[in-house]
């Protein structure tokens, strides 16, 4: 009997050693993580923000890891701890960005170490990241706002910077498919890029600061530059008109020579910019005149407005409210059903009774809410006894995407 005791003791030692963390049948046994190296706060130079602060951890028996980073309440204590999504090794590493700058209360993160059976664990101590920043470091307090422009307008970049000394700017340009450059004399707080084309669009600008605490680069802002839709847009190549359905009303053609339908129409209104304008009117009795062209809305348009000008010389000092009337609408070209009315005038209320008429300031109508569909532009003088003259000029539809 004793050297059977003494040989199951034996055995129980052995497997102590040889089996250390295992059941006798090879199942895992829990056993207790202990930290030894706790992760570290972390201090980031504001020149490196964009490079990773790396927190880490040391532990025995830790098989498992999982990152969480700190939720705070209104007054700043901790109010939760979030998971991070895919942290989940003995090291964690965050990219640094701006928003870091002087937070408060600071971000921290711990991470929770488990052993193999996931039954047992311990929670680190929680570490910060924080941003060091020089006096006087040149910050930008207004930073560049993303301008859609149409083609040949200019586009107004501009920024504000606290930065002490006050510092020295350089505008950056980037195409849509380049690197960056400097924008050659753009040394001011406000860059100017004049007479924007199509191929600006989907560039970016950014102005880099410096001064004795620094060099800070602003946030990127992007140009967007539409594109021109219509065909003949503005009227002012004359006769080319093909890409535009015309119809007189009454006994004139709104349509012919140069875009102006009644030779007195001359007299009546003067060319706004260019040499021609549609001329919609002189209708003496009921009918009505009209012109329009459908154009399609990408889908992926960011922007997409139509502009243009009205000008109305009112036929007959004895014209009666709505007698004339002046409309420019958005319809369904399948079904030519009107989808919007994006201006209405009658002739009485809005005409002149001098000659020629003034031209009024350009109209702005947004299409956006029609992306991904075909639109028909229409406009339509209508006349129930009266006439008048009107005129419409420097029609565009420029979407931005």
């Amino acid at each position: 009997m004793k050297l059977l005791l003494h040989a199951i003791a034996a055995g129980a030692i052995v497997c102590m050693v040889a089996c250390a963390g295992k059941s006798t049948q090879g199942t895992p046994l829990p056993m207790l993580p202990m930290i030894t190296s706790q992760p570290q706060n972390a201090v980031i130079n504001v020149a490196d923000i964009g490079t990773q602060a790396t927190f880490s951890v040391e532990a025995t028996n830790g098989a498992h890891y999982q990152w969480s980073s700190a939720l705070f309440s209104g007054t700043g204590s901790i109010s939760a701890w979030a998971p991070i999504t895919a942290a989940t090794s003995s090291t964690y590493a965050v990219t640094t960005t701006k928003a870091d700058i002087g937070r408060t209360p600071l971000p921290l993160f711990r991470v929770e170490v488990l052993d193999a059976t996931r039954t047992l664990s311990s929670t680190s101590a929680a570490a910060s990241l924080s941003i060091s920043v020089p006096v006087g470091y040149p910050f930008f307090t207004t930073q560049p706002a993303p301008v859609i422009a149409n083609p040949g307008t200019d586009a107004t970049f501009t920024v504000v910077n606290s930065g002490v000394p006050a510092p020295t700017f350089q505008w950056q340009k980037k195409p849509a498919a380049g690197v960056w450059a400097d924008v050659a004399g753009a040394t001011g707080a406000t860059l100017i890029v004049p007479a924007v084309t199509v191929a600006d669009n989907g560039a970016l600008l950014r102005c880099v600061a410096t001064n004795s605490a620094g060099t800070n680069a602003s946030d990127e802002a992007k140009l967007t530059v539409g594109v021109e839709l219509l065909a003949n847009k503005g009227f002012e190549d004359g006769q080319t008109q093909t890409a535009w359905t015309t119809s007189g009303g009454g006994s004139k053609a709104s349509w012919t020579g140069k875009m102006i339908g009644d030779s007195t129409a001359t007299s009546r209104l003067t060319v706004r910019t260019g040499a021609f304008y549609l001329y919609l009117g002189n209708i003496s009795g009921a009918g009505s005149d009209f012109a329009y062209q459908d154009v399609t809305i990408d889908a992926a348009a960011v922007s997409a407005n139509l502009t243009y000008a009205w000008a109305i010389r009112v036929g007959s000092t004895t014209t009666a409210v709505g007698d004339v009337t002046l409309k420019v609408e958005i319809r369904d070209p399948l079904t030519n059903t009107v989808l919007a009315t994006a201006l209405t005038k009658d002739a009485k209320t809005h005409g002149s009774a001098t000659s020629p008429a003034p031209w009024q300031p350009l109209e702005t109508f947004n299409l956006l809410p029609y992306k991904g569909q075909t639109v028909r532009i229409y406009f339509t003088s209508a006349s129930i006894a009266s006439y008048a003259y009107i005129g419409v000029d420097d029609v565009s539809v420029v979407v931005a995407k």
